[in-house]
């Protein structure tokens, strides 16, 4: 089974993913910086000290891996509506620079990025209030990143997936999906749900070089 390399996997989405993938049997590699908000155990498991921002980091982390996986955010102040990001604006886009740049350099071809729907080119499709949040509010911080790291994964030449969820429970049901244009879309999805789409999309070229938006179906 293959060994994966996960950024982002003490997040909410992230901690699934990790835990989704390991149950299927692959070897995981996480990079984080505090391993203690890592709880699971696991044979399969090997926490790596450092930040996705740091590139050497990236580079010891992703040895002897053969494919990335990203549920990477970057928090806000707050949960106001208006709040800025914690990092700096480009924490994404930065991780995402060098996880193809070492990507490149290892020979690794596969790598799969969480977004959210309304990035990139799905931006036009979104409902009038919710592209007024991406717009006006602190989301415009979020979403700004999350549409430069979807470029840089477009110009990589990669075999990337970006996937673009809907709005994050944390149901623990997994419920049918809604992907990209077919079905008729509800706003929310399960983080669980997120996690099995991904982990899913390591062995599959269903959606190689594509975007979907991921919901629950109605």
């Amino acid at each position: 089974m293959k060994t994966i390399l996960l950024l982002g996997a003490s997040g909410r989405t992230g901690s699934q993913v990790l835990n989704y993938a390991l149950s299927e049997g692959y070897h995981v590699r996480a990079l984080v910086r505090d391993p203690g908000k890592i709880s699971i155990k696991s044979d399969q498991l090997e926490l790596i000290t450092g930040s996705p921002v740091i590139l050497e980091d990236v580079r010891k982390a992703a040895t002897g891996c053969e494919a990335v996986l990203s549920t990477l955010n970057n928090p806000r102040k707050s949960e106001s509506i208006w709040a800025r990001p914690v990092n700096s604006p480009t924490l994404m886009t930065d991780c995402i620079k060098n996880a193809v740049s070492v990507m490149k350099e290892a020979g690794i071809s596969r790598i799969i990025v969480q977004t959210g729907a309304g990035a990139g080119d799905s931006f036009a499709g979104m409902p009038w209030f919710m592209k007024a949040m991406i717009r006006f509010t602190g989301l415009r911080y979020v979403y700004a990143d999350h549409d430069g790291q979807e470029q840089v994964l477009k110009e990589s030449g990669l075999d990337w997936t970006i996937v673009r969820p809907v709005g994050l429970t944390s149901n623990e049901e997994i419920k049918e999906l809604a992907i990209g244009s077919s079905g008729k879309h509800s706003p929310f999805i399960s983080r669980k749900a997120v996690a099995k789409f991904m982990v899913d999309c390591i062995e599959s070229r269903e959606y190689l070089q594509k975007a979907p938006i991921i919901s629950e179906s109605r």
